[in-house]
Parts: C-alpha cells; sequence; structure tokens
C-alpha cells in the first residue's frame, strides 16, 4: 500500500542515524525496482513492436552535448564524459527523449559507483546516409553485480535503433572495449525511398 510505503518513510526518517540509513536504502532499493520495472515495460513494448515514438528532425550535436551535461550533473561530476564531435551539427530525424534516455544509458555510472570515471565519446558521420557514436570505456562494461540489468539495457537500445533502421554493437579493439551506434541521418527519407521501392 502506498500510504503505508510513504509513513513507514516518513517515520524511519524522524528516528537515529541507524534508522535514516536504512530509510535511504529503502529509497535506493525502491527507485532500482522503478527502474527495472520501467526497462522491462520498455523492452516488452519494443519486442511487441508497441512502442509510440514522437519523431522530430533535431541536431545530434545538440543531443550528444546535453546527454554529457545530464550525466555529469546527475553524477555529480564523478563522470567526466569526453566528447568529441567532428560535424558542428546535424540535423536527424529522431525521437529526442528515447535517444537522450538510450546515451544516459551508455555513458552514466551507477549511483554506488565510487570514484572518478572517464568515458570516451565520439560522433562522427563516415557516410552519408549514416552518423556514428562511438563510447569507450562505458559502465555497461565494469559493473558485474548488475550483469542481468544491462543486458536487458543492451537489448533496449539494440531493439530501438534497429526500430530505426541503427545498430548497436558491442566491440573490443586494441584491448579497450566499446559500443558503436550507428544511426540513419535521415530516417523519415529512407522510410520514403523504401515505400516507393516497394
Amino acid at each position: 500500500d502506498t500510504f503505508f510505503m510513504v509513513w513507514l518513510i516518513k517515520s524511519l526518517y524522524k528516528g537515529d542515524s541507524k534508522q535514516q540509513e536504512y530509510s535511504a536504502t529503502i529509497k535506493k532499493c525502491a527507485s532500482k525496482l522503478i527502474g527495472l520495472i520501467f526497462n522491462v515495460l520498455d523492452l516488452a513494448r519494443l519486442e511487441s513492436g508497441m512502442m509510440k515514438f514522437v519523431v522530430e528532425e533535431y541536431d545530434v550535436v545538440q543531443l550528444c552535448t546535453d546527454a554529457r551535461l545530464m550525466v555529469e550533473m546527475q553524477t555529480e561530476n564523478r563522470t567526466k564524459v569526453d566528447f568529441h564531435t567532428e560535424p558542428d551539427m546535424l540535423l536527424i530525424d529522431v525521437d529526442t527523449n528515447r535517444f537522450m534516455k538510450m546515451l544516459a544509458s551508455v555513458l552514466k555510472y551507477p549511483e554506488e559507483s565510487e570514484g572518478l570515471f572517464r568515458v570516451k565519446f565520439i560522433l562522427s558521420r563516415p557516410n552519408e546516409d549514416y552518423l556514428q557514436i562511438k563510447v569507450v570505456n562505458s559502465p555497461i562494461f565494469m559493473t558485474v553485480e548488475s550483469e542481468k540489468e544491462f543486458d536487458v539495457l543492451h537489448t533496449i537500445n539494440r531493439l530501438y535503433l534497429e526500430t530505426f533502421q541503427g545498430s548497436y554493437q558491442l566491440l573490443e579493439e586494441s584491448g579497450e572495449r566499446m559500443i558503436i551506434i550507428t544511426y540513419p541521418v535521415s530516417w523519415l527519407q529512407m522510410i520514403r525511398i523504401r515505400h516507393e521501392k516497394a
């Protein structure tokens, strides 16, 4: 019952430091559980083709910059994202909320991680049709205790990108593990061309 949970947390906050520690643990576990539930729901929607998207034209360089700033702020600068971009501006057809969520999932370290972490984040345009995002030193590779959770995130990211004719790969190159994301520069135009050819 929600009322009981709120009452329990409030009553724990009124107690001594041990009770406050228990309360903080309950809040952290509840937050992780809610996140996991949302991820499972997203996965189910993607697998069934029921996910709704709001696609608009937006600058991917700005999206990547916003994702970097958001992750650094949320982790209180414990995550430093070294962002490099070849294009100064690149308009793409994209669901900005979903794309930001995908970027955050490969850049953000879990709250329980301690220390300073560096992630290399590179945006390029290897050809006219696709952009590429390379993420080196992603937290997804470094959190063994939550491997199942990150497997779910990998699958969500892969299915999301495949919906838009993009790709999501985990690679190892010169001893570095990385995530390579590709995304079409003009998804709506690609869809139109496919319909014309059909």
